[in-house]
């Protein structure tokens, strides 16, 4: 767990592709993400309580592993599907199906649910989060690896009154 540095707390994100952990924008998409400290505490916990523990063929400790080896893309997907699911928590469908004979109950189908969401929707809600709390673009182009007009375009979904009342606040004398 080498990429994870507990003080200033922070993972460390490089690109590796001899080792099994290419970026898609290969040394580009290098930068170190902080984190909170509730951050660090949910890490904490989910190397103690749900880590399964090992190294990988490249003698390596993943952060994200399956049960012997490092999660692929479609396994993070898969996962994410699965827990954004309401009936994975016992809660209530909110479309009306029936568990028992729901198509999205498993796994390799938890996508098919109307309520489970993607990790790019993840990423989205992230950027958005840190948008609506003052993080400058220019900040969260390289917190999340992503290009100025890009987020401009695609993720910046505020209204021109919500973005001027933003300018607004950092205004002096407004």
């Amino acid at each position: 767990m080498d990429d994870l540095v507990e003080n200033p707390p922070m993972l460390k994100i490089r690109h590796r592709p001899d080792t099994g952990t290419p970026l898609k924008n290969k040394s580009h998409g290098e930068r170190n993400v902080p984190l909170s400290k509730e951050d660090v505490e949910v890490v904490q916990d989910y190397l103690e309580m749900n880590h399964p523990g090992g190294t990988d063929k490249h003698g390596r400790e993943p952060l994200l592993m399956g049960r012997s080896v490092r999660a692929q893309k479609t396994t993070i997907q898969r996962n994410v599907y699965t827990l954004t699911r309401p009936c994975h928590y016992g809660q209530e469908c909110p479309h009306d199906r029936n568990p028992d004979e729901c198509e999205a109950t498993t796994y390799n189908t938890a996508s098919k649910c109307p309520s489970s969401v993607s990790p790019h929707s993840i990423r989205k809600g992230r950027i958005m989060y840190l948008l609506d709390n003052d993080v400058s673009i220019e900040d969260v182009s390289d917190l999340v690896n992503s290009g100025y007009d890009t987020i401009k375009q695609y993720y910046d979904k505020r209204s021109k009154t919500e973005k001027s009342e933003k300018i607004r606040q950092t205004m002096p004398d407004c």
